[in-house]
């Protein structure tokens, strides 16, 4: 079959000129003009003929389930951050109480010994003293009532041990205070999660408050103590906590998956119950961490104010030889067990809160 091109071309001159006769256009298999339609047709089909597309159903259920998932393992993200800087404040408090005790006073207790006996000003005290207690022996009338004899060697035997075992004595009193806090700590602790059943539903706490929800950590350095309660209700160590991302425990147990997106709808639901537990626990937790950052804080007061009471203590035996100045070193001792009263006292009421705390956070 011949199709002929009848396209009328213009004229040079503007006009249009008669049809022109074109070459024809070979269609091999087309003889008559009755096959050129389908033939045409079938061309076209075949130009544009290709693999059919396999379109597969869309679920948007787990789309969007999984758009939830990643919402909330953004959230936990940052509650954690929240929880590490808060225990990242509480954990340089603690260092700089556990420095100023242990390290710096005995340093600077050594350094005003020293100074004291290396001076004479000690002895200075102490012979003035005894002077002036044997004038009031030869002299029975004068009526000199600076001294008294007895006073003056018993302050001066204390004087002597004092300054030569101070320095390494009033540290282990600092030591044994902390020490004997935090056993009365963990006492009290312990006993107020034995008897859970006779308050919690008193102050209306659930019924049966999971212990074994999480397992209770020391911190190896204080034994129990809100930052290693903190971070044990955060399923972690108190160094992992620090680091400012979610503990590997944390995250097996609450954010186990990466992505729900090709889950099935079971292990979807039941990741998404466990993120949104998670995100609870997160929450939760902020009192424990608050709580950790106040403990801290008053270790470092209850520091500095032992840490300035022992060493005024140590200079103030220049003036226990003299009954008008005595009150001044028996004043400084009474304040020092004042201290030692009130931080024990306080560490029971704290370790009360603590247990109950995280009895109704468990």
């Amino acid at each position: 079959m011949r199709l002929q091109n009848t396209e009328r071309p213009a004229s040079r001159t503007g006009g249009t000129s008669l049809p022109r006769r074109a070459a024809p256009i070979e269609i091999p298999g087309a003889r008559t003009p009755e096959h050129a339609p389908a033939l045409l047709t079938a061309l076209a089909a075949a130009r544009t003929a290709g693999p059919t597309p396999t379109v597969l159903p869309v679920d948007l259920g787990a789309i969007f389930d999984n758009l939830a998932y990643q919402a909330l393992m953004v959230l936990a993200e940052q509650l954690w951050a929240g929880h590490a800087l808060l225990q990242t404040v509480a954990s340089v408090l603690h260092r700089v109480g556990t420095v100023l005790t242990t390290g710096l006073l005995p340093t600077v207790l050594r350094v005003v010994a020293d100074v004291l006996l290396s001076t004479g000003v000690v002895r200075l005290a102490l012979t003035a003293a005894l002077m002036l207690g044997g004038l009031t022996l030869l002299a029975s009338y004068l009526d000199i009532r600076v001294v008294r004899l007895n006073k003056v060697i018993l302050y001066g035997i204390g004087a002597v041990l004092l300054l030569g075992q101070g320095p390494t004595v009033m540290p282990q009193m600092e030591r044994m205070r902390r020490d004997a806090a935090h056993r009365i700590y963990q006492d009290v602790f312990d006993s107020t999660r034995a008897n859970q059943e006779s308050w919690s539903a008193a102050l209306w706490f659930p019924d049966g408050a999971p212990w074994q929800d999480f397992t209770l950590r020391s911190d190896g350095e204080m034994g129990l103590s809100a930052r290693a309660v903190a971070a044990s209700a955060l399923e972690c160590a108190i160094d992992e906590q620090l680091r400012g991302t979610l503990c590997a425990d944390f995250r097996s147990r609450f954010f186990a998956e990466t992505s729900i997106r090709y889950l099935g709808d079971g292990p979807r639901t039941a990741a998404l119950e466990a993120a949104s537990q998670g995100i609870s626990r997160l929450l939760l937790t902020y009192p424990l961490s608050a709580a950790a950052l106040l403990e801290a804080l008053m270790e470092l007061l209850f520091a500095i104010a032992g840490f300035f009471l022992l060493i005024s203590l140590m200079v103030s035996v220049l003036f226990a030889f003299f009954l008008p100045t005595e009150g001044i070193t028996l004043g400084l001792l009474r304040q020092y067990l004042h201290l030692v009263m009130v931080y024990l006292v306080i560490n029971v009421f704290v370790g009360i809160f603590l247990a109950m705390l995280a009895t109704a956070i468990g």
